[in-house]
């Protein structure tokens, strides 16, 4: 095989794996992004005056009692907004959706690079195979 010829497929081919882990990297993380965001839908159905359980840090937990059922929702920026419970499960469908986008987009990409990393592997073959 023609040594810059082998050189150009193996560099493409690292710069492909690289590409996947870090795509699969972050559909790793969207998985569990989506996993929470469905988690935080079930805990609305929470009723008022409920008693809960919840993590005060070093994997201690204190009991509280929900006493309205407003919550406090991120928007970005560091900054939230205060919303009753139908609100807030709107934003999170919202979010859940634009999430799902995500997925798919990222998705999209790896079976892309997969697919290219298979033509570059056919191209390398092929040619060691002419020599």
């Amino acid at each position: 095989m023609d040594k810059q010829k082998e050189a150009e497929l193996t560099y493409k081919a690292a710069v492909l794996d690289k590409r996947l882990k870090y795509l699969r990297n972050e559909l790793e993380k969207v998985v569990l992004l989506m996993t929470e965001m469905e988690k935080a839908k079930l805990a609305l159905k929470i009723e008022k005056n409920a008693e809960l359980l919840f993590p005060i840090g070093a994997g201690i937990l204190g009991y509280a009692t929900l006493k309205e059922k407003n919550f406090i929702f991120p928007i970005g920026g560091g900054y939230y907004i205060k919303l009753d419970a139908e609100e807030t499960r709107k934003k999170i469908e919202e979010n859940l959706e634009k999430t799902k986008q995500y997925y798919e987009t990222i998705n999209a990409e790896v079976k892309k690079a997969e697919n290219e990393l298979i033509e570059i592997m056919k191209e390398a073959r092929k040619l060691n195979i002419e020599e």
